[in-house]
């Protein structure tokens, strides 16, 4: 090997040694144990629903409503791509908001999902959801809500994370007697490492 040939060489097997290494270790299949621990969480959403859902163009295909809600609550990660969610939901039903209706429906939320981390710390959650009311019309009523997909981005130091969902994704609300309704929505998420 000749002197020329020899300082290319070495440097570049020295970079893939020092530098190589620990990003090929990153993207193995322990990449999720970079989302591990429990967070608090902090979510609004805004959801438009329709009962025979919505065509290409995002239309619904019958009349619908649409609603605001607040979320809280402790979002955990296993670190092996699965967590929960436990928390409360406050709804604003616009379409429950004339005469002697409640608009506010306060409940309680309960989460099992999947996620996948990326090696640009970017990450992405499959969720369904049981949503039991604890107050205004029909206490003690249980809906599941599936296909509840979001994105989101591991923040500084893996103390923060920032969540959203503002792709058209339509997810499915299912009510005891079987009948379901579905909804698109929008969402801004903030969650901060509590353990």
């Amino acid at each position: 090997m000749n002197n020329q040939w020899k300082k290319f060489v070495i440097p570049v097997l020295v970079h893939f040694v020092f530098w190589g290494i620990p990003t090929l270790s990153i993207a193995g299949p322990n990449i999720s144990k970079l989302l591990m621990g429990d967070y608090s969480l902090v979510s609004t959403l805004s959801c438009a629903t329709s009962p025979s859902g919505f065509d290409a163009d995002l239309i619904r295909i019958c009349n619908g409503g649409s609603y605001n809600a607040h979320v809280t609550g402790i979002l955990s990660f296993d670190g092996n791509g699965n967590g929960s969610f436990d928390g409360d939901v406050l709804v604003l039903d616009h379409a429950q908001a004339g005469d002697g209706m409640v608009p506010l429906t306060p409940a309680t939320v309960t989460s099992e999902f999947t996620y996948t981390v990326n090696t640009n710390e970017s990450f992405n959650i499959d969720q369904v959801s049981t949503v039991t009311r604890t107050g205004g019309t029909q206490i003690g009523l249980v809906t599941i809500v599936d296909n509840i997909l979001t994105e989101g981005q591991i923040g500084s130091q893996r103390n923060i994370l920032v969540m959203g969902d503002t792709k058209p994704n339509v997810e499915v609300i299912t009510f005891p007697n079987g009948s379901t309704v579905d909804r698109i929505c929008g969402r801004s998420v903030i969650a901060i490492k509590i353990r």
